[in-house]
């Protein structure tokens, strides 16, 4: 399915409230691509500003931490993030591979640390980490996040943080703040 004369969607590798992602090929030079997709006619106008806060966001990341967005393709029908794609498969994929060694364990979560870390320093909490947003490069290991839909940009001199009224992102996986579980 061609998007806007630019890129050939391929499969599809999410179904998120979201967006839909896809990978991709960009046409005018074969780059594989990575597409978060809203189609307007099913998108609210809420939906398409988060999308867009989302590029924002993630716009101004490290690429070491996070898959960064080339583009924000905006057509009549739809609206979609364009990244590279560089071959990562989310952390859940790739534990129902493989069965990791004590090694590549503490490999991937000094690298995922080292990811939370690098967008903290940027005043981003991600909002959602989880094993579907966080991805690996299976023949390097390199770690990268993904999905910043639920991210906030919090301001330095923010003295305290407060729930928030409707609980958003992956509850297994939520940090007590963002749930109001604090003694």
């Amino acid at each position: 399915m061609p998007l806007g004369g630019k890129y050939a969607l391929g499969p599809q590798i999410h179904d998120g409230d979201s967006g839909l992602v896809f990978r991709a090929t960009r046409l005018s030079d074969g780059r594989p691509m990575i597409v978060k997709l809203l189609e307007r006619a099913e998108a609210s106008l809420d939906a398409q500003r988060k999308l867009r806060v989302e590029f924002e966001i993630v716009s101004a990341m490290p690429e070491e931490a996070a898959y960064v967005p080339t583009e924000l393709f905006e057509s009549e029908e739809s609206l979609a993030i364009v990244s590279e794609d560089h071959g990562h498969v989310s952390l859940a994929q790739w534990l129902a591979q493989r069965t990791p060694t004590l090694m590549d364990s503490l490999r991937v979560a000094s690298a995922v640390a080292g990811c939370v870390a690098r967008i903290h320093s940027r005043d981003v909490l991600h909002g959602d980490l989880s094993l579907t947003n966080i991805v690996v490069r299976p023949d390097t290991g390199a770690v990268r996040l993904i999905d910043f839909g639920l991210a906030s940009v919090i301001p330095r001199n923010v003295a305290g943080l407060s729930p928030s009224a409707k609980l958003e992102g992956t509850l297994a996986y939520m940090s007590p703040e963002r749930t109001g579980r604090i003694n």
